[in-house]
């Protein structure tokens, strides 16, 4: 408690105490209570604690002028001039600088070299048409789309071979609606799940594609062992083939490359066909 004559009203002190501007650091300054006053009053106030200490400063109701009286040499010293106890309550600012603005290459931006390509265009190039006085090689995204519509005919075109060739298996029986013989032909169901599928990759459903990898995989398998069962090894390459081809048309965006797997999957699936048809009549 400093020397300093209390006022009961307030809690306040009065002083006429030197005022010192040399402050020792005190190690229990987060436990130490302040008596406050400005160098224009006699009365001093308190007591606060380090936290309210710092409240007041940050409304501005302590400054470094500001002083408080320091226990350890009974003295009034401003606050600034204490400097633990000024980073507290006044800490320093960082200096905020704006950067300079880089230039980053996104490969979302849109070349502006490039001439746009509007629909008109990339229909006339999936046709074969192409303006007067223009490139005869299509850009890539019409390239791309283009072998994406040359597979999808190409897998149509695979599963409506398989499914006739199913179909001719049973002895037309699933047209027939002869589910007996069905009975005894189980593999002309996949006629149907064929001619289903092919329907759907028609109206260019999105999950038709993966249905129709999970088709080829699964005719690969158990076709494959089927064969491997009845006839040995035999048949084995039209059916790795055939199916290889069908999934090759999903991953190829080259039209060359998708026309190439069309023939290898069309001939494969044939061979395959005239062995199921052989192995049962």
């Amino acid at each position: 408690m400093p020397p300093l004559r209390e006022n009961h009203s307030e809690n306040t002190l009065a002083g006429t105490d030197a005022i010192h501007t040399v402050s020792p650091f005190t190690p229990h300054m987060s436990t130490q209570e302040f008596y406050i006053r400005q160098p224009s009053e006699e009365e001093a106030r308190g007591p606060y604690t380090l936290e309210q200490m710092t409240s007041l400063a940050e409304n501005g109701e302590v400054t470094r002028e500001t002083l408080y009286y320091e226990a350890a040499t009974e003295q009034w010293v401003a606050t600034g001039d204490n400097p633990d106890l000024a980073e507290i309550l006044y800490p320093s600012k960082k200096v905020l600088r704006v950067k300079k603005k880089e230039k980053i290459q996104s490969l979302n931006e849109a070349d502006l070299t490039t001439k746009p390509i509007t629909v008109q265009q990339m229909l006339a190039a999936a046709e074969g048409r192409v303006e007067e006085g223009a490139s005869t090689l299509p850009p890539p995204e019409v390239a791309q789309a283009r072998a994406t519509m040359i597979g999808r005919i190409g897998a149509i075109a695979m599963l409506v071979v398989t499914a006739i060739g199913f179909t001719a298996y049973s002895g037309g029986a699933l047209l027939k609606g002869d589910f007996a013989a069905l009975g005894t032909k189980p593999l002309g169901y996949f006629a149907a799940a064929d001619l289903i599928l092919a329907i759907l990759l028609a109206c260019r459903l999105n999950f038709a594609h993966g249905l129709t990898r999970l088709r080829a995989a699964l005719f690969v398998g158990f076709i494959g062992f089927f064969y491997f069962a009845t006839l040995g090894t035999a048949g084995i390459p039209a059916i790795a083939l055939g199916t290889l081809s069908a999934l090759a048309l999903i991953v190829a965006v080259s039209w060359q490359h998708i026309l190439g797997v069309l023939v290898t999957g069309v001939a494969g699936l044939v061979v395959t066909i005239i062995f199921v048809i052989r192995i049962f009549h």
